[in-house]
């Protein structure tokens, strides 16, 4: 599922956003370790916590990843250039591709809150 927000994100907010719906995502599998790779250098330096975060935003959102990342028994972030990050490619021209476009296969969660303002979804499952 990739995500995408009804408010103005600067690349920065854009990168954070995704590295928290994934987080979440992956937990909610029931995953317990995991490799998070990403192309935003300053974004990486800053959860591994290498080096400080200015922006107030940025501080909620880096928050926010943080406490995510402690649900985890291992998690590693590693920085790869962008050029070798095939993935994201694929994910910066779904965001430019409109709705109508999409193949069905292909699920896009529209969010209305910032990741650091939502509050957990609870999931109620009945049995028939």
């Amino acid at each position: 599922m990739s995500p995408v927000s009804n408010f103005e994100a600067t690349n920065n907010v854009a990168e954070y956003e995704a590295l928290v719906a994934g987080l979440e995502l992956v937990r909610s599998l029931g995953v317990w370790q995991i490799l998070v790779r990403g192309d935003l250098k300053l974004m990486m330096n800053q959860i591994r916590g290498d080096c400080g975060i200015k922006n107030e935003s940025l501080v909620k959102y880096h928050a926010k990843a943080t406490s995510l990342a402690k649900s985890f028994v291992h998690i590693v972030f590693e920085h790869i250039p962008h050029s070798e990050n095939e993935d994201a490619d694929q994910f910066s021209k779904l965001a430019t591709t409109y709705n109508d476009e999409l193949p069905k296969e292909i699920y896009v969660e529209v969010r209305e809150q910032r990741a650091y303002e939502e509050t957990p979804a609870k999931i109620v499952l009945e049995e028939s």
